[in-house]
């Protein structure tokens, strides 16, 4: 199935990579959320810098791993 995406791409002359805007909506629970915001805010960072901090934390880690 991948493969044929990537010939169809390949053909009309389009990326076969997904562009990404850099905003996504991330659905969690309203306690994660209340936990997430008072941290940040206890940070003096906003809910955005907080949640970008731990996603880079996180793939640094997956990447030494790997």
């Amino acid at each position: 199935m991948v493969d044929l995406h990537i010939e169809d791409c390949e053909r009309e002359g389009k990326p076969a990579e997904k562009s990404y805007k850099g905003v996504f909506n991330v659905r969690v629970s309203s306690d994660l959320h209340k936990k997430a915001a008072q941290r940040a805010t206890a940070k003096g960072i906003t809910l955005n810098q907080f949640v970008k901090r731990a996603l880079k934390r996180e793939l640094h880690e997956e990447n030494e791993v790997e």
